[in-house]
């Protein structure tokens, strides 16, 4: 399976992932990998989660 995010969604976790980092050093970085485990585990069990648009 092959997850692919939209420019504007890619652009919205890298404004999220900014803003976690201007709260607290490191938290970014947590937040990221956080995205990044999501979206593992939706790829190894894609039924386990709800789709939201067909392509």
């Amino acid at each position: 399976m092959q997850v692919v995010f939209r420019p504007e969604a890619e652009q919205e976790v890298f404004e999220a992932q900014d803003w976690y980092e201007s709260c607290s050093p490191g938290l970014g970085y947590e937040f990221s990998r956080a995205v990044e485990v999501a979206v593992e585990l939706a790829t190894r069990m894609p039924l386990a989660h709800p789709q939201i648009e067909d392509e």
